[in-house]
């Protein structure tokens, strides 16, 4: 089941030009520093424009969609009364983090906080979290306790040390290299 997750996810960020292989390009980078509302609908926009090639009717994507960001956080729903194009959307909002369904059998689904964010403005994170600062000498100190912001940091950052919420790091000229050979500019 991880394999067709990362299966699915791969094959679209692929499509939408986020990844080469299994590296990060330079739009890639880009998406990761983007606000929630558009994470959230770039890829969805790159899953609806696809539709038409995996022969499912977009007009009733784009309403199954509208009806999932209308459900209720924490309400569960049945899959049994879904059509088969709803059905086969469901497992790949599934994969995309919209709805949680414990497996891919599962007879019940949740709409996630995504998925209820699609037709909303109200922005998903109340505080900013993260600080980082850069130092004449190149020297970075890095204020967070995101994993994903840690994880992207690495990408320029030879790190240090890390603790729970500050990473300490250098820029160096072999990361910026690697970066730049990667298509991240």
């Amino acid at each position: 089941d991880q394999t067709q997750i990362d299966d699915s996810i791969r094959t679209l960020s692929n499509h939408a030009k986020l990844l080469r292989g299994r590296n990060l390009t330079n739009l890639g980078s880009q998406f990761l520093l983007k606000d929630t509302h558009s994470q959230v609908w770039d890829p969805l926009h790159e899953y609806t424009d696809s539709s038409d090639s995996r022969g499912m009717d977009r007009e009733e994507l784009l309403q199954f969609l509208f009806e999932l960001s209308h459900m209720r956080l924490g309400q569960d729903y049945n899959v049994k009364g879904l059509g088969d194009l709803k059905h086969v959307a469901l497992i790949d909002m599934r994969h995309l983090g919209l709805v949680y369904m414990r497996k891919e059998s599962a007879r019940r689904f949740y709409p996630t906080r995504f998925a209820l964010y699609l037709t909303s403005h109200v922005p998903l994170e109340q505080t900013t979290r993260g600080l980082i600062i850069v130092e004449p000498t190149f020297k970075v100190y890095a204020y967070t306790d995101s994993l994903l912001q840690v994880a992207l940091l690495k990408q320029f950052v030879e790190v240090e040390y890390q603790l729970p919420n500050l990473v300490v790091g250098s820029i160096t000229r072999a990361m910026v290299l690697d970066a730049v050979s990667r298509g991240i500019s």
